[in-house]
């Protein structure tokens, strides 16, 4: 009976196609954790410094101290639901990568964000920070960071029954085959 192989299939070249596609599912689970916390962070900068939130007797920068908090709080939720989501396992490393790639995507869109605002003369606040609110919102970005990692000391650990395994969990990929 002739076998149909495409090319000579060998373990490296599995372990290769594997590790590219764990590349893409860390820089998608990155993307979406980034966007979910960028819009969230958009939404509560925008209900703290305008009229919408009852904070008329807070200046600017008081008012902006206020949203700290619910972003940290926004942070926690979001980084728990993408771990549940995506069934993110319990590695460090990966879960490092997701946080260390979804920062950079936060700087460059803070980055753009404020590039734009300043192109469109309506960034004078960009300037008027003060020290702490500096501070604090690079605390978050440390936060945003680390989150998925940390998020490993809130889950439990426990021996997955038996029965749910497909028997190939002790194989190389390339013998599961």
């Amino acid at each position: 009976m002739a076998e149909f192989i495409l090319f000579s299939t060998t373990e490296a070249v599995i372990q290769m196609l594997w590790d590219i596609a764990l590349a893409f599912y860390i820089i998608q689970i990155s993307l979406i954790y980034f966007s979910f916390l960028f819009v969230t962070g958009g939404l509560f900068t925008y209900w703290a410094t305008s009229r919408l939130a009852p904070l008329n007797h807070f200046t600017e920068p008081q008012s902006e101290l206020i949203v700290v908090p619910l972003q940290l709080l926004a942070t926690i939720l979001w980084a728990r639901f993408i771990i549940v989501y995506y069934d993110i396992p319990r590695n460090f490393q990966f879960r490092m990568a997701i946080g260390i790639l979804s920062t950079v995507f936060m700087v460059t869109g803070e980055l753009l964000t404020a590039a734009i605002l300043y192109a469109e003369d309506s960034a004078g606040w960009l300037w008027e920070r003060n020290y702490l609110e500096a501070a604090l919102f690079a605390g978050l970005l440390v936060a945003f960071c680390f989150m998925p990692a940390w998020m490993m000391i809130l889950e439990i650990r426990h021996p997955f029954p038996k029965e749910t395994g497909h028997g190939h969990e002790n194989k190389s990929p390339f013998n599961a085959m």
